[in-house]
């Protein structure tokens, strides 16, 4: 592998697809820096215990993503980027070219990156907390990046520039050139992780047409790490990056392997990816074996070891995120649509020991699609959209961040067991009057089932009592805390909490949420037996 002199680098810096003899044309910006936040703020997200609204803010974007690095809330769309402050929620800073389209981007090691496409190709590199300007670069075509930690990889398909070279991503300056030699008539080339912590850069290395073996590159210095022929993997489809070795899946053979300095090892398990997205948490890469559909069961690949196992989810998953040594998992369990219960749950997972609890997020009403946005300073970072959009294209999104606190037993349903829920029976036998039809009655009408917790759903009614009519009650949810109560009913955290509240046919007295179908005095005779017992 060829290598650039020290005093090289300004004149190569020069030349190719990443940084031509003529500088990028100026075009129009909207930016505005900001000042920086909190620094050393931790990736970690919230452990066990009861889940809160520390804060919450509306975006207005069309199809936005969302990453968190650090202190850093970066919001990316096609027609720009804004930075928020990951610990208050507060925007910072935001960055747009008018009249241009932002169609790759990357948040890496401080440094937000796009590429902006108008009359040419740039590349912008500012500084993830304040939004500052690093550099910028006119982009040649037929070139591709990809990122490996605080390395920008360009991957030029031009004669006139070296296949492959490596950028420091905060000062746009050249570290190394070319790639490793391949067989006769073989090919390289470099395919983006979908998840990666930067420590290894992957290159298969195809020969007419069949992979035939992969390589892993040092990041800082192009050089070869490993090297191993490829017996196992027919299609690379999914790879993943941790500590140095990388995770592969061949979703047509069902096939994993682990290739790593010391070994190729082909996984015992069985380890279905069908379109997954793998997520990493220290030395360990997890997957949900096909991402878009509630999934009961989670795959672990131990990267130092090659182990491999199927963890079992406490509730069904859709998606997953990680805080770096845990992961969350999001899932919406079905309800009757009435409202009152928890819509969204956050499923705490620890790869290493191959455990998961759930945890109820209190605030859902007129809630819909939930995303992840991240993990920072002991909190989780959620995207909501509100359900009566009609499409995702013309939705704003709510972002909430969720911090815990020590709570008592059971978490899953709120800090109280459902066999100490108030009793719909002896709710309905305070409404006063005598019956004159059939005697009270009891209706399932579901169950919800955590982990080996099953929890029968159902309501009490009274059919014709005199001088009332028909009446229904139902528990719907009751939490410890009064305040998460509250939210459920409202979606809006510490709005008095002690006082009761009614939303439509839902009341809330204390923790306890009821619905309540009947005329005033049913509902009063309900509320003054709650009070009673509250």
């Amino acid at each position: 592998m060829s290598r650039m002199l020290a005093l090289m680098v300004t004149v190569m810096l020069m030349v190719g697809a990443c940084s031509q003899p003529d500088p990028p044309k100026k075009v129009d910006t909207d930016h505005q820096v900001g000042k920086a936040g909190r620094t050393g703020v931790a990736g970690d997200g919230p452990a066990l215990g009861l889940l809160r609204a520390d804060w919450q803010i509306e975006v207005a974007a069309e199809i936005p993503n969302f990453r968190v690095e650090g202190g850093s809330l970066v919001l990316f769309t096609t027609d720009g980027v804004q930075g928020f402050d990951a610990t208050t929620g507060q925007r910072v800073w935001h960055y747009r070219e008018p009249g241009r389209k932002v169609d790759w981007w990357r948040l890496t090691a401080g440094v937000v990156l796009l590429r902006t496409k108008g009359e040419e190709e740039r590349l912008v590199a500012l500084d993830s907390a304040t939004g500052r300007l690093l550099w910028e670069k006119k982009v040649g075509p037929f070139t591709d990046f990809s990122v490996a930690g605080s390395v920008l990889v360009r991957e030029s398909h031009t004669p006139a520039t070296p296949e492959l070279a490596g950028f420091d991503v905060r000062t746009g300056e050249e570290l190394w050139d070319g790639g490793p030699d391949v067989g006769r008539d073989c090919d390289s080339n470099a395919p983006v992780p979908d998840v990666t912590d930067g420590s290894v850069i992957v290159l298969e290395e195809t020969c007419a047409g069949v992979t035939a073996r992969f390589h892993g590159l040092d990041p800082a210095s192009g050089d070869v790490l490993w090297s191993h022929d490829n017996g196992l993997i027919g299609y690379p489809d999914v790879i993943s990056v941790a500590r140095g070795a990388a995770v592969i899946s061949d979703p047509k053979s069902g096939s994993t392997t682990t290739f790593s300095r010391d070994k190729a090892q082909e996984s015992q398990e069985s380890l279905e990816c069908r379109f997954c997205e793998p997520v990493i948490a220290g030395e360990h890469i997890a997957w949900l074996p096909e991402s878009g559909s509630q999934q009961t069961q989670m795959a672990v690949v131990n990267v130092r070891t090659g182990a491999a196992k199927v963890v079992a989810l406490a509730m069904p998953q859709s998606n997953l995120v990680s805080d770096g040594r845990r992961l969350y998992g999001a899932t919406r369990p079905q309800e009757d649509g009435q409202g009152g219960a928890p819509e969204h749950w956050v499923t705490v997972v620890d790869p290493a020991a191959g455990s998961s609890r759930a945890l109820p997020i209190h605030a859902n009403p007129g809630f819909g699609h939930i995303r992840w946005a991240g993990a920072a300073d002991g909190r989780l970072i959620v995207a909501i959209r509100p359900s009566q959009k009609a499409s995702e294209e013309e939705s704003g999104f709510r972002l909430i961040a969720y911090s815990s606190t020590p709570g008592a037993e059971p978490l899953e349903f709120s800090g109280v067991d459902p066999r100490n829920w108030p009793d719909c029976a002896q709710l309905l036998a305070a409404v006063p009057g005598k019956r004159l039809g059939q005697p009270d009655g009891r209706s399932d009408w579901g169950e919800l089932v955590i982990g080996s917790t099953k929890v029968a759903r159902s309501y009490c009614y009274a059919r014709n009592i005199e001088d009332v009519g028909d009446v229904s009650v139902s528990v719907r949810w009751v939490t410890k805390r009064p305040e998460d109560a509250d939210a459920l009913l409202d979606g809006t955290p510490g709005q008095a909490p002690d006082a009761d509240e009614r939303d439509g046919p839902l009341l809330r007295v204390g923790g306890v949420i009821v619905q309540v179908g009947g005329p005033p005095e049913a509902v009063r005779a309900v509320v003054k037996r709650l009070r009673s017992t509250v």
